[in-house]
């Protein structure tokens, strides 16, 4: 995961929902041609953003006994696995009650973030709220602000756009503060995300050439890799390709130069994104395998089943239904493994899609339902919940199957 590391705290991308799950673009229609932006792959086109505050193990292991230490590392292990159940578990039982108000406020930060990674965004938000009010406690302003904005992203990833923009304000109103520019450079991005999501283009490419320069001045390499991929789905957004591939190559290049695999396999893929949108469907395919050879030698799950539900983009587009159902049902089993409800939604919707052009309307209404189903139950906001919605009306309107 992309770090920005700010005094003691990291801000990081866990997911994506988390991994999870943020775009403005709205592409899907058009790749398809079925009436539904309901790929997962161009949901998580900006999944380059700067995301959740992580904290740093050895933040936590100064207000921490050793019991508590060892829960922490072995939780901090799981998480990585993209393993959260067992990494929640392990965070629980860190807990001590001696534990510093600082510490107590990190462990609800992780355990939040893991919740978020599992689209539990009711427990995730109750987490986040405590971790505020440790940091409030221990008057802590720089972990406020990281409460403040993992609150803004989960309110994001509802689709709250009004909740989210507050939250990052007060973050960034907090970074301004205490003049950590590091931390205004995350909130300034993720307001561009905010503004991205609502179609405000201008807006998000403002606050994002702004996170860039600050990043810039104060040579954040990574960070500024993940505003570059962010304006370049601001690109993509627009359909202007050629400055979106620009600027996916631009951060790809600094991944390149410090060795972030991860990252590399996200840039690859928002590649692969730009070529599907250009109908070059052999480069697109290219792209999407390379993203995949990595998250698979790093062991990244999650980035696998994004890379698995692209490639299924491109067989689908080509024809090939039978291929992209495969793909898409491999990306599901993934999504079901490692707990990601959100992605399990997404696609499910692919496949009811799928189930659509093959003309088995029935089994398109079965697996849109099931996906409209996993939506409701975790609040999901956004294009993809209303086109469900959308496409079930129009399949109930057509003659029933014999």
């Amino acid at each position: 995961m992309e770090q920005v590391i700010i005094v003691g705290l990291i801000v990081s991308l866990v997911i994506s929902h988390i991994n999870n799950v943020v775009a403005f673009v709205d592409n899907a229609r058009r790749l398809i041609g079925l009436g539904g932006s309901f790929v997962e792959t161009l949901q998580k086109t900006f999944d380059q953003r700067v995301e959740r505050t992580t904290p740093r193990p050895a933040a936590l292991v100064r207000g921490a006994s050793r019991r508590s230490i060892r829960y922490l590392r072995q939780a901090v292990g799981y998480q990585r696995a993209h393993q959260h159940r067992k990494a929640i578990r392990h965070l629980e039982a860190a807990f001590d009650p001696d534990m510093s108000p600082e510490a107590r406020a990190q462990l609800h930060l992780l355990i939040g973030n893991s919740l978020m990674n599992l689209s539990e965004i009711v427990p995730a938000e109750g987490h986040y709220l405590q971790a505020l009010a440790a940091a409030e406690e221990a008057g802590n302003r720089q972990m406020q602000a990281g409460a403040l904005g993992n609150m803004g992203l989960l309110y994001t990833d509802l689709g709250n756009l009004d909740k989210a923009e507050q939250f990052h304000r007060e973050a960034l109103h907090i970074h301004k503060e205490i003049s950590n520019p590091r931390g205004q450079a995350s909130q300034l991005g993720n307001l561009g995300i905010v503004y991205g999501q609502r179609g405000d283009l201008d807006k998000a490419e403002e606050h994002l050439k702004k996170a860039l320069a600050i990043d810039e001045g104060i040579g954040t390499k990574l960070s500024q890799a993940n505003q570059l991929g962010n304006l370049g789905s601001a690109y993509l957004s627009r359909g202007d390709l050629d400055n979106a591939e620009e600027h996916y190559k631009k951060a790809l290049a600094i991944q390149e130069a410090v060795a972030d695999r991860r990252g590399q396999a996200k840039s690859l893929g928002n590649l692969g994104l730009v070529y599907t949108s250009r109908g070059d469907l052999d480069n697109a395919e290219q792209f999407h395998q390379q993203a995949l050879n990595i998250d698979s030698e790093i062991g990244n799950t999650l980035g696998q089943a994004t890379r698995l539900g692209n490639l299924g983009i491109v067989y689908a587009e080509r024809g090939d239904l039978d291929r992209a159902e495969e793909h898409y049902h491999k990306a599901l089993a993934i999504h079901k493994e490692i707990g990601n409800r959100l992605g399990q939604a997404n696609q499910l919707c692919n496949l009811g899609v799928l189930a659509e052009r093959r003309g088995s309307l029935d089994e398109a209404k079965r697996l849109l339902q099931l996906a409209q189903d996993l939506y409701n139950e975790i609040g999901a906001g956004g294009p993809s919940p209303e086109n469900v919605r959308q496409a079930l009306q129009r399949l109930e309107s057509q003659p029933a199957e014999d």
